[in-house]
């Protein structure tokens, strides 16, 4: 694997590490600074010039509070997405990425159902332990326990099944969608 390709990944999960809170936080209240934590430098200085070139104006605080909120939500989906990334970048044939992953200084950033030291990390792998651990899970359930996209968790859910290591049926009691191992 390239040297840049590499660089890439880890810069990728140097995004995908950040807290979505603290994000949110700081990407409302002043933008430049959130779009500084994500490490997305152009977005800090594009926020930071329309910041101080809108000041004087008599309508500045219509319109960057349109701004606070488009440019969190978008911060917020960007480090998602970055997650989403990651995740998909690992699933080469032997699950792990190309570089020791960084240790994430917050605790609610591992996955609920790690794997065990001495198997790779590997996605079905992650979602068959949890459903395995609840006996039935409802794709958001996977969603929680996963930390990942509902895209990328359907996805997996729907190639599992296929694979039928899994059956998705509907819960007698309320109808919903449920996966269970088989």
């Amino acid at each position: 694997m390239g040297e840049k390709k590499i660089e890439k990944l880890y810069n990728l999960e140097k995004k995908a590490n950040k807290n979505l809170f603290i994000t949110g936080l700081l990407t409302f209240f002043f933008s430049p600074i959130g779009y500084l934590y994500t490490n997305r430098y152009w977005g800090a200085a594009i926020t930071f010039f329309i910041f101080f070139a809108m000041v004087d104006e008599p309508d500045f605080e219509e319109v960057w509070g349109v701004i606070a909120v488009g440019g969190t939500i978008e911060n917020i989906i960007a480090v998602r997405h970055a997650r989403d990334k990651l995740a998909i970048a690992s699933r080469n044939e032997n699950g792990t990425l190309p570089f020791q992953p960084i240790a994430s200084p917050v605790q609610n950033q591992q996955p609920a159902f790690p794997p065990k030291a001495n198997q790779p990390q590997n996605l079905e792998i992650l979602i068959l332990k949890a459903i395995k651990e609840q006996g039935e899970m409802t794709v958001s359930d996977v969603v929680i326990a996963t930390e990942l996209s509902p895209a990328i968790v359907k996805e997996t859910l729907l190639q599992l099944e296929t694979e039928q290591l899994i059956c998705g049926y509907n819960r007698h009691s309320d109808g919903a969608v449920v996966y269970k191992n088989i």
